[in-house]
């Protein structure tokens, strides 16, 4: 899977235009001049996206965890609901 390397971080900044959040290098976009509520919602959504790297890590992680925890207890993954969740995620993630 390719995607822009670097630190997802969070930018907040200003300009003629408004206020807007960066998320990560790629300068994923938010831009607002609206309400309280949609102001929150586009700076969950900044750092949502910015975490995406470390949640992906996260999912592939505990997808290895569970198909070794199975080899040990003998049991198949693949019954697992949050083997199959993280299985899902990824596949989104990486278009698979």
């Amino acid at each position: 899977m390719s995607y822009t390397k670097g630190k997802w971080e969070i930018e907040y900044g200003n300009d003629d235009n408004g206020e807007w959040y960066y998320a990560g290098p790629a300068k994923i976009s938010f831009r607002y001049n609206c309400s309280e509520e949609e102001e929150k919602e586009a700076k969950d959504d900044a750092r949502l996206i910015a975490s995406a790297p470390e949640l992906l890590e996260a999912c592939k992680s505990l997808v290895s965890f569970i198909i070794y925890k199975a080899n040990v207890l003998g049991f198949d993954p693949t019954e697992d609901n949050d083997y199959r969740k993280a299985q899902q995620a990824i596949a989104k993630a990486e278009e698979k």
